[in-house]
C-alpha cells in the first residue's frame, strides 16, 4: 500500500516504477495491491521450496474434452526439485566482482508467464509473473551458494526489464537492508 500511495503522491503514474522486496512482499495481498498499478514492476524473493505453475494447456488441443470448470493452472514446478523444472525461456550471463576484487560468473534464467496460487478474492491465475533463477559460480565453476536465488517479477510491464536489470535491481536491495538493521539496532530508529 505504501508503494502504491507513493506512486500516486509523487505523480509517477505515467512512469515505470520498480519495487524490490523480500518474500513477504510476494503474498497474495501484496500481489493484489501491486496488480492495481499499471506502471509497477514488483520484484520479490521466492521461497526455494515454493510451487509455481505453468499456464494450462490450451483446451482446444485436448482430444477428449471434459465438461466442467476451465483449468486455471497447468503442471507444477517445485523450485527446490530440479526434476520438475522445464527448460527456461531465456538466459543471460554477467559478471560480478566482489569488494575484494574476486570475479564471479552470474547465471540468470527466466520462466515467463508462470502462475502462483491465489485466493477467491485474488484470482492470481489472471496475473502471471516471470520466475527468475540466479546462480553464482566461482572461477572454477563451483556454485558460491548452496541454493539458487529465486525471484518473482510481477506486473503488467514485467517483460520490459532485462534479466541483468532484474539481478542488478535486486542486488541493490542488500545495501538498504544493512542500513535498516544498523538504524534499528544502533540508532534506535523504529
Amino acid at each position: 500500500t505504501q508503494i502504491t500511495d507513493t506512486i500516486q503522491s509523487l505523480g509517477l503514474t505515467n512512469k515505470l516504477s520498480i519495487s524490490i522486496g523480500d518474500s513477504l512482499y510476494g503474498t497474495k495481498n501484496c500481489r493484489a495491491i501491486a496488480s492495481s498499478q499499471e506502471n509497477l514492476i514488483h520484484i520479490f524473493r521466492l521461497n526455494s521450496k515454493r510451487n509455481i505453475f505453468f499456464p494450462p494447456i490450451d483446451e482446444s488441443e485436448n482430444i477428449t474434452k471434459k465438461e466442467g470448470r476451465k483449468r486455471e493452472f497447468g503442471t507444477k514446478m517445485n523450485l527446490g526439485e530440479s526434476e520438475t523444472h522445464h527448460p527456461s525461456d531465456q538466459s543471460a550471463i554477467t559478471e560480478w566482482v566482489s569488494n575484494k576484487g574476486k570475479k564471479y560468473k552470474v547465471s540468470i534464467q527466466v520462466w515467463s508467464d508462470m502462475l502462483l496460487r491465489g485466493s477467491r478474492k485474488f484470482r492470481s491465475s489472471q496475473y502471471p509473473l516471470n520466475v527468475v533463477r540466479i546462480e553464482i559460480f566461482d572461477e572454477e565453476g563451483r556454485t558460491l551458494y548452496a541454493r539458487p536465488l529465486w525471484l518473482g517479477v510481477f506486473g503488467k510491464r514485467r517483460h520490459e526489464t532485462s534479466l541483468i536489470d532484474v539481478y542488478e535491481n535486486y542486488k541493490s536491495r542488500y545495501n538498504i537492508e544493512h542500513l535498516f538493521r544498523f538504524s534499528k539496532r544502533n540508532l534506535l530508529i523504529n
